[in-house]
Order: C-alpha cells, then sequence, then structure tokens
C-alpha cells in the first residue's frame, strides 16, 4: 500500500510526544494541570460492535483526568472538503469504542462508562465550516421529543490554519508537523525541517525522528514529483538536498501549486452549483409556503453559506417561525 497522509498521520501519532503537544496547545477546552501527562497511554484502536461493525487502526490514547481516565478519539479527515455529517460519523464511531468499553469492563470505580474528547484532524485546502453537532443534522422536533434525540459533539483541528498561527515550531512538536505539511515554499520547509532537527538531535527521540523524517520525504516527493528522493532520508539529508537542488525542484513547486489550484478550483465550481441547486429548492418550498419572496430574501438566500442552507432546510417546517425568523436565525 502507498504511504498517504493517513499512514503518516497514524505512524506521528502513534508517539506520546506529539499526543501531548496536542492536547496542551490545540485543545483549548483542557487545563493541562487537570491532566497527568504521565499518563499518556496508547490504546487498542481496532474494536467490533456486536452486530459486527468494526472499526480498525482508529488512533485512540487515554490520560488520567483528575482522578478517572479520559479516553481521546483522534480522527484524521484528510478529504479537500469538509464533511457536513461528520458529526453522525463521529457519533457512530464513538459509540463503537464506548460498547468495546464495556465489553472490556473499562469502567470507572462507579461502574460508569469513560468520558471521550472526539477530536476531527482536518487537512482540506478549504476551512472547516460545518456545524460540530449531531442536533444540527436533526429535523426540528416537539418540544417533548428533544430529549429523547441522540447528542454528539466534536472538535476540530484545522491543520491549514494552524499551521500559519505564531506557535514556536521549536516548543511543539505538532506545530511544527502542521508547518510541514502546509509549507508554502522550499524555504519554508527548510526552516521547519532545521527546528525538528535540533528538537529531535537526541538518541531517545530517534524513533520519533524516523517517523518525521519519512514523512518529510514523503512531502517532498509529492510537492516536487521527483520519486528519486530517498524514502529514508534523515531530516538532515532532506534539508541538504534542498540546498543543493532548491532552483530546480521550486519550478515544479510551484506547477504543482497551480495544477492543485485548478483541481480546487473545479471543486469549488462543482460545489457552488451544489449550493445553487439547494438555495433555489429551499426558495421554492419557501415561496410555497409564504408566497412570492421579499427581495430581501432572495438576496438572503443568494448569499447564504453551506451552514446557512443546512439550519434553514432544517427549520423550514416550523409552523411557529415567521420568514423573518427563518432567515435571521
Amino acid at each position: 500500500m502507498h504511504p498517504s497522509h493517513d499512514s503518516h498521520y497514524k505512524l506521528l501519532f502513534s508517539h506520546p510526544e506529539l499526543v501531548k503537544d496536542l492536547l496542551v496547545e490545540f485543545i483549548p477546552i483542557l487545563r493541562p494541570d487537570h491532566l497527568r501527562l504521565d499518563t499518556l497511554q496508547r490504546v487498542n484502536g481496532s474494536y467490533t460492535s456486536e452486530s459486527g461493525e468494526n472499526r480498525r487502526q482508529d488512533i485512540v490514547w487515554r490520560v488520567c483526568l483528575h482522578d478517572r481516565w479520559l479516553y481521546v478519539y483522534l480522527l484524521l479527515e484528510f478529504q479537500s472538503s469538509p464533511d457536513r455529517w461528520m458529526a453522525l460519523r463521529m457519533h457512530a464511531y464513538i459509540s463503537l469504542l464506548l460498547q468495546d468499553l464495556q465489553r472490556q469492563n473499562q469502567l470507572s470505580e462507579d461502574r460508569k462508562l469513560p468520558p471521550v474528547l472526539p477530536v476531527v484532524l482536518y487537512n482540506g485546502v478549504r476551512n472547516w465550516d460545518c456545524g460540530t453537532e449531531l442536533a444540527d443534522l436533526i429535523a426540528n422536533a416537539p418540544g417533548w421529543l428533544q430529549p429523547l434525540q441522540p447528542a454528539q459533539r466534536y472538535l476540530v483541528v484545522d491543520t491549514g490554519v494552524h499551521s500559519h498561527e505564531g506557535r514556536d515550531t521549536e516548543s511543539n512538536l505538532v506545530a511544527a508537523l502542521f508547518r510541514l505539511e502546509h509549507s508554502r515554499t522550499p524555504d519554508d520547509l527548510k526552516r521547519v525541517l532545521r527546528s525538528l532537527n535540533e528538537w529531535l538531535a537526541d538518541p531517545q527521540c530517534a524513533s520519533l525522528r524516523r517517523d518525521f523524517s519519512l514523512f518529510a520525504s514523503w512531502q517532498l516527493r509529492r510537492r516536487v514529483n521527483d520519486r528519486t528522493i530517498p524514502e529514508t532520508a534523515d531530516l538532515r539529508e532532506i534539508h541538504g538536498m534542498l540546498e543543493e537542488r532548491q532552483l530546480d525542484w521550486w519550478e515544479q513547486w510551484k506547477l504543482e501549486g497551480i495544477q492543485e489550484g485548478k483541481r480546487e478550483g473545479i471543486r469549488e465550481g462543482k460545489r457552488e452549483g451544489i449550493l445553487e441547486g439547494e438555495a433555489r429548492l429551499l426558495q421554492l418550498i419557501l415561496a410555497q409556503r409564504f408566497g412570492p419572496l421579499p427581495v430581501w430574501a432572495d438576496e438572503r438566500l443568494t448569499q447564504a453559506t453551506e451552514s446557512d442552507l443546512a439550519r434553514w432546510a432544517k427549520d423550514v417546517l416550523d409552523p411557529t417561525l415567521s420568514l423573518e425568523e427563518l432567515l435571521t436565525a
């Protein structure tokens, strides 16, 4: 099987150092002083439900939060655009994990299931703009029925957004990873490689250094379309190759960027067409319910985002909402 973002990230996040840096710097709801980071443990990511449904090789860790275990579920989402159904997928995956923990009797002292922190690692070109709650995907129910609906929320770590933040790559390996992936020029890549080379110089970091090197060499081969770059090149070797061949590779780097931009433009064009169709359908439904729509309503529909349209489609059958309330919610 050819290496991919998925396989490289699974390899890198099998190291506790990266998971610690992710929890400390990229999960704002967590307070590091509440976590006993020395207890961080990788747990089995392959499990099967009683009905036979299974998940394999998910990234699952656990760490002591106060006096009990917190399970950290990392889902890799390496697609070009966000998945609006992610909350539903996450709900299913977390349910499988909890069923497996219950079968293994991995319960708290009071015989309850442990809490789970669901995190999506996303590296698409377009920023994540989908709702992060399962409730956003379920049509409105009467008040008495709402408490009976399933609930699930998740956190998103958008690697492209975080790669441009001012975190010091020398103090955070996850920040270095994101910058390594989203480097815009050979000089950007060389700066990250220098930082990683110094940070991982200790012989105790040999395994982590190897996995970062594998990712960096794969990333460079992909960027410059040069299959002669050794897969086993070390960080220092990759930096040296960039120094020697930067001018040759820079033209290919730019060409790859242009081609990817064209591909993304085609994808975005298709997406825009889908959004226009959804807006038109909603416009017809609203006109049937409220009569001819005023100009401001048509303009609101034309300028709507994907999340706007999803929210209005969910609320359109609520008989208590006026047109103004519906389109300003």
